[in-house]
Protein backbone atom coordinates (compact mmCIF):
# COMPACT_ATOMS: atom_id res chain seq x y z
CA UNK A 1 0.00 0.00 0.00
CA UNK A 2 2.73 1.87 0.76
CA UNK A 3 4.45 1.60 -2.21
CA UNK A 4 1.67 2.23 -4.28
CA UNK A 5 0.77 5.33 -2.19
CA UNK A 6 4.38 6.69 -3.07
CA UNK A 7 4.00 6.64 -6.93
CA UNK A 8 0.09 6.98 -7.19
CA UNK A 9 -1.45 8.53 -4.01
CA UNK A 10 -4.79 7.24 -3.36
CA UNK A 11 -5.83 6.57 -6.55
CA UNK A 12 -4.94 2.78 -6.22
CA UNK A 13 -8.04 2.84 -4.48
CA UNK A 14 -10.00 3.31 -7.42
CA UNK A 15 -10.01 0.58 -10.47
CA UNK A 16 -7.50 2.54 -12.81
CA UNK A 17 -3.88 1.73 -13.86
CA UNK A 18 -2.54 2.48 -10.43
CA UNK A 19 -4.70 -0.04 -9.14
CA UNK A 20 -3.66 -2.97 -11.46
CA UNK A 21 0.11 -2.10 -9.95
CA UNK A 22 -0.89 -2.25 -6.52
CA UNK A 23 -2.31 -5.68 -7.51
CA UNK A 24 0.22 -7.29 -9.64
CA UNK A 25 2.73 -5.62 -6.54
CA UNK A 26 1.18 -7.35 -4.12
CA UNK A 27 1.20 -10.61 -5.50
CA UNK A 28 5.31 -10.04 -6.42
CA UNK A 29 6.03 -9.35 -3.16
CA UNK A 30 4.22 -11.78 -0.71
CA UNK A 31 6.20 -14.33 -3.60
CA UNK A 32 9.52 -12.54 -3.24
CA UNK A 33 9.00 -12.77 0.80
CA UNK A 34 7.65 -16.60 0.24
CA UNK A 35 11.02 -17.42 -1.89
CA UNK A 36 13.18 -16.56 0.97
CA UNK A 37 14.59 -19.49 2.49
CA UNK A 38 14.69 -21.09 -0.63
CA UNK A 39 11.14 -22.25 -0.67
CA UNK A 40 9.53 -24.50 -3.76
CA UNK A 41 8.41 -21.90 -6.48
CA UNK A 42 5.65 -24.04 -7.29
CA UNK A 43 4.36 -24.23 -3.58
CA UNK A 44 5.26 -20.23 -3.40
CA UNK A 45 3.10 -18.82 -6.33
CA UNK A 46 0.50 -21.85 -5.11
CA UNK A 47 -0.12 -20.10 -1.70
CA UNK A 48 0.63 -16.65 -3.09
CA UNK A 49 -2.49 -17.16 -5.30
CA UNK A 50 -4.38 -18.90 -2.38
CA UNK A 51 -4.17 -15.90 -0.30
CA UNK A 52 -4.94 -13.43 -3.47
CA UNK A 53 -7.80 -14.91 -4.24
CA UNK A 54 -9.14 -15.30 -0.87
CA UNK A 55 -8.68 -11.81 -0.47
CA UNK A 56 -10.84 -11.32 -3.61
CA UNK A 57 -13.24 -13.69 -2.61
CA UNK A 58 -14.07 -12.27 0.59
CA UNK A 59 -14.11 -8.98 0.64
CA UNK A 60 -15.24 -7.81 -2.96
CA UNK A 61 -17.86 -9.11 -5.54
CA UNK A 62 -18.39 -6.74 -7.89
CA UNK A 63 -17.24 -8.89 -11.33
CA UNK A 64 -16.03 -6.54 -13.50
CA UNK A 65 -13.69 -5.30 -10.67
CA UNK A 66 -12.68 -8.88 -9.56
CA UNK A 67 -11.87 -10.13 -13.02
CA UNK A 68 -9.35 -7.70 -13.37
CA UNK A 69 -7.65 -7.64 -10.36
CA UNK A 70 -7.42 -11.81 -10.18
CA UNK A 71 -6.32 -11.05 -13.96
CA UNK A 72 -3.51 -8.32 -12.45
CA UNK A 73 -2.96 -10.32 -9.84
CA UNK A 74 -1.71 -13.80 -12.34
CA UNK A 75 0.33 -10.69 -13.85
CA UNK A 76 1.94 -10.48 -10.97
CA UNK A 77 2.67 -13.87 -10.09
CA UNK A 78 3.98 -14.53 -13.69
CA UNK A 79 6.07 -11.06 -13.69
CA UNK A 80 7.31 -12.58 -10.34
CA UNK A 81 8.49 -16.60 -12.07
CA UNK A 82 9.89 -14.82 -14.90
CA UNK A 83 12.61 -12.60 -13.24
CA UNK A 84 13.39 -14.46 -9.95
CA UNK A 85 16.16 -12.52 -9.18
CA UNK A 86 14.93 -9.34 -9.04
CA UNK A 87 15.36 -7.30 -6.42
CA UNK A 88 11.95 -5.46 -5.12
CA UNK A 89 13.10 -1.98 -6.70
CA UNK A 90 13.41 -3.89 -9.97
CA UNK A 91 10.22 -5.24 -9.69
CA UNK A 92 8.74 -1.92 -9.37
CA UNK A 93 10.61 -0.37 -11.98
CA UNK A 94 9.05 -3.42 -13.91
CA UNK A 95 5.64 -2.99 -13.17
CA UNK A 96 5.84 0.64 -13.26
CA UNK A 97 6.56 0.36 -17.01
CA UNK A 98 3.88 -2.11 -17.29
CA UNK A 99 1.09 0.24 -15.68
CA UNK A 100 2.13 2.89 -18.60
CA UNK A 101 0.73 -0.03 -21.12
CA UNK A 102 -1.91 -1.45 -19.15
CA UNK A 103 -5.10 -1.85 -21.77
CA UNK A 104 -8.71 -0.28 -20.56
CA UNK A 105 -11.28 -2.98 -20.53
CA UNK A 106 -14.96 -3.16 -19.90
CA UNK A 107 -17.54 -5.79 -19.59
CA UNK A 108 -17.20 -7.08 -23.20
CA UNK A 109 -13.61 -7.71 -23.41
CA UNK A 110 -11.50 -10.96 -23.45
CA UNK A 111 -9.47 -10.60 -20.82
CA UNK A 112 -7.79 -13.57 -21.39
CA UNK A 113 -6.29 -11.95 -24.59
CA UNK A 114 -3.98 -9.93 -22.41
CA UNK A 115 -2.49 -12.42 -20.54
CA UNK A 116 1.00 -10.39 -19.44
CA UNK A 117 -0.20 -7.18 -19.53
CA UNK A 118 -1.95 -5.12 -16.97
CA UNK A 119 -5.44 -4.33 -17.47
CA UNK A 120 -7.89 -1.84 -15.93
CA UNK A 121 -11.63 -0.45 -16.03
CA UNK A 122 -11.38 3.27 -15.12
CA UNK A 123 -8.87 6.38 -15.97
CA UNK A 124 -7.11 7.67 -13.11
CA UNK A 125 -7.02 11.23 -14.41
Amino acid sequence: MQIATLNFGRKHYQNGQANAFRHALWNVLIAQKCMSGKKVLSKVLNWTKLIADWHEEAFFSNELPMKMDYHNNAVGRTIFCNNLSYSQEQFIQLLLQLTQKAVKIDKNTGIKKYKNQLVYITDDH
